[in-house]
């Protein structure tokens, strides 16, 4: 989700006339707070769940937005369904290209196939590309994205400015992306002897497994103290990001 943020920032200033509306899981709205784009809250595992909740939905989305054309960026399951109700009503639909064989042919144990894939978010433009919507768009040049915070964030920096900040987000939605915790824990003991400040990012379910790895050392928990649109304006602050994966 995160990665679609300057692709959609480009979009709006490439296309000032279009209407886009994002639909997401609502606590993913800080988000979309600095981009000129409508945000539009649904919790697919509540109040939308299940196809009779996905069908709703898609009535809901329709009778609000009237939408010319549905991009798909997530491509699961859910969002699939969604597309054949905007398909039925004879709605363009578009979606990603995952590229899920070539990462399988780079990933695999043995021979592999060693080449550069294109990087999520040039996967995320051409789908707008193949709608006919204007996007020049290059993952290495994108727009600074200013998320506006009025939390003191002071607890979590290091009092010497000067010192490198690196964020750690040690877990994934699904274990086969996450690294062993005993691993993370080697990385962020080696990163602290190397003089970094770390601090730990994650979901509020996490923040007790996470309170673990940093207990006995110098690093900070930002996981579940923090609202969303905070934790982003504390990412502006690191020099370098590693997750488990592109979230």
């Amino acid at each position: 989700m995160a990665l679609t943020v300057p692709v959609l920032q480009k979009l709006a200033e490439q296309n000032p006339k279009a209407e886009i509306t994002l639909v997401s899981r609502p606590f993913m709205e800080p988000l979309c707070t600095p981009l000129p784009v409508r945000f539009h809250g649904a919790d697919v595992t509540k109040e939308y769940k299940g196809v009779p909740g996905l069908w709703r939905l898609y009535k809901e989305l329709k009778k609000l937005y009237h939408p010319d054309v549905i991009i798909d960026l997530h491509y699961v399951l859910r969002s699939r369904v969604l597309s054949i109700f905007f398909k039925s009503n004879g709605t363009p639909v578009y979606h990603i290209n995952k590229g899920r064989e070539g990462k399988k042919a780079l990933s695999r144990p043995e021979n592999k196939v060693r080449r550069q894939l294109p990087h999520t978010t040039e996967r995320y433009a051409e789908v707008f590309r193949q709608a006919g919507l204007q996007l020049d768009f290059d993952p290495k040049d994108q727009p600074k994205i200013n998320f506006i915070s009025e939390a003191d964030l002071t607890s979590l920096l290091p009092e010497n400015l000067d010192t490198p900040i690196i964020g750690l987000a040690p877990f994934a939605q699904h274990k086969g992306k996450m690294w062993p915790l005993s691993k993370s824990a080697k990385l962020l003991e080696r990163l602290q002897a190397l003089g970094y400040h770390c601090i730990l990012f994650g979901g509020p379910q996490e923040r007790k497994e996470l309170d673990k790895l940093a207990s006995g050392t110098m690093s900070r928990n930002a996981a579940g103290n923090f609202t969303l649109g905070v934790e982003l304006t504390l990412m502006k602050e690191l020099d370098v990001m590693i997750a488990m994966d592109s979230s």
